[in-house]
């Protein structure tokens, strides 16, 4: 019997992922040259995580602080570069709402109170939340890792034994599966 993994996505990769979904949806690139990609960083990571997220459909949470986190990188890019004008921002949110309804992504809250304040300190609320969130689903027996572009974020993990691993390592290892 094969155990099912469940994964955490948090706002890089997930940022990243709607960036090339959006430029495949218009033909442009003009927000890829103006962001940074930290996870997927090579076609075959895109191709690979692209298929990932396809094959572990209904076992991918992320949490409501990403989704804010989302919308906060999509207004700064529309007022930065496009001048605020523009169908922009509803169009991703389109390409958000209809990836998440075909990857039956969930979203789960953790509420402050319920996150360690040393982590809320050094993380702020989003990521202390998915590390949270992570906790809560092994307590609850489901077996779980935290995906992340964030290395720092990785390490404490790793020292608080939250499963957690950089979206790049991850796609290496799945590419190698296959």
């Amino acid at each position: 019997m094969q155990v099912l993994q469940h994964f955490v996505l948090d706002t890089g990769p997930l940022l990243e992922f709607f960036i090339l979904r959006y430029q495949a949806e218009t033909g442009t690139r003009w927000w890829e040259r103006r962001c940074q990609f930290h996870s997927l960083t090579t076609q075959l990571h895109r191709k690979a995580f692209e298929e990932f997220l396809r094959l572990h459909r209904g076992q991918l949470t992320t949490s409501p602080g990403v989704i804010a986190e989302l919308q906060s990188h999509l207004r700064t890019a529309e007022k930065l570069y496009l001048g605020g004008k523009g169908d922009f921002r509803k169009r991703v949110w389109r390409i958000v709402v209809t990836e998440f309804r075909e990857l039956d992504m969930a979203e789960d809250l953790v509420r402050i109170l319920e996150m360690d304040i040393a982590l809320v300190f050094d993380f702020g609320p989003v990521d202390a939340g998915l590390m949270e969130l992570v906790r809560r689903c092994w307590r609850d027996g489901v077996r779980t890792t935290l995906l992340t572009g964030d290395r720092p974020l990785v390490n404490q993990c790793k020292k608080a034994q939250i499963s957690a691993c950089l979206v790049a390592d991850k796609m290496t290892s799945f590419l190698a599966e296959f």
